[in-house]
């Protein structure tokens, strides 16, 4: 009669609903987070996109986050252009086993040099990248380096490292006294900033490496992602060495052109591939006349 009894209750305890142990334990979990998001300046959002790592997960803050970047930039009107992007991402995941992703390009307004991923497959690209890539292979070196970042993963370890940094922040200003704030505040503060950034800028290396193999594969001539290095280098605004060490989270062009470099003649001496085609030729015209304005309106 115990027995039948203790054995009740467990099942009344495990069958689901408000007062199974798996909700309890999710409720647990979610007053957890809170409280810590609370206590580092961090949002319970931002928590539960650094640490739910499951492959749904992921996609789905993945896109929640583009859909906050396509509102804050606009999204853009050129469609047919959209289309030719998301035309060379299919090319370049096909030889790949891409365990399931689906991947997707966002197109937006921005006219910054740039273009990232959330992860899960998503890819945002700023009009302002278009603006100054020349080529087909330029557009699918720096999709491929997006298309590493979701393969690694990158994306879920950066929001990982942001939670790291708050805390650290948060930590910093908990032990120490106000006396000694700015100097050995500051310095516990830029050490560790200066940590984190050098594990983005190895992912972002990472990326250009995994990204050659990738255009490879695809059939794009590897000499594009030097190339494209080559134009960021000349476009993109640059910091002293020290600077970006400390503060920058992205190697520098150069840095980056002359690693692509040495990758190629390492991996791939020789090998050729696709540079452009004319339907992006016909597509980049507007984009590059845009570019041509642009700079004749600093002159």
């Amino acid at each position: 009669m115990i027995l039948a009894a203790t054995a009740l209750a467990l099942t009344g305890c495990t069958a689901g609903g408000r007062n199974s142990v798996s909700y309890l334990l999710q409720q647990e979990k979610a007053q957890m987070r809170s409280n810590l998001a609370r206590q580092i300046g961090a949002s319970p959002q931002e928590l539960q996109r650094a640490f739910d790592a499951s492959p749904e997960a992921e996609r789905r803050h993945a896109e929640e986050l583009s859909k906050l970047w396509v509102a804050k930039l606009g999204k853009s009107d050129d469609t047919r252009m959209q289309k030719h992007l998301q035309l060379v991402v299919d090319r370049l995941v096909q030889p790949l086993n891409s365990r399931g992703i689906d991947y997707k390009v966002l197109l937006v307004k921005d006219e910054q040099i740039n273009a990232f991923t959330p992860g899960g497959g998503i890819i945002v690209v700023q009009e302002g990248l278009l603006m100054y890539c020349d080529t087909e292979g330029q557009v699918a070196a720096v999709m491929a380096h997006e298309i590493a970042h979701v393969l690694r993963r990158h994306p879920l370890r950066q929001r990982q490292y942001g939670i790291a940094r708050k805390a650290g922040r948060s930590l910093t200003d908990a032990i120490t006294p106000d006396a000694v704030e700015d100097s050995i505040g500051k310095a516990l503060r830029l050490g560790g900033g200066a940590t984190i950034n050098a594990a983005i800028r190895a992912q972002e290396k990472e990326a250009d490496s995994i990204a050659i193999d990738i255009m490879v594969a695809a059939g794009y001539d590897p000499n594009e992602m030097v190339n494209v290095q080559r134009v960021f280098r000349q476009y993109a605004p640059q910091g002293s060495r020290l600077a970006n060490l400390l503060y920058g989270s992205h190697p520098l062009s150069k840095d980056r052109e002359v690693a692509s470099l040495k990758k190629i003649n390492e991996s791939y001496p020789g090998v050729r591939g696709d540079v452009s085609s004319a339907a992006f030729e016909k597509l980049i015209r507007s984009y590059h006349e845009r570019r041509m304005k642009k700079l004749a309106a600093k002159l």
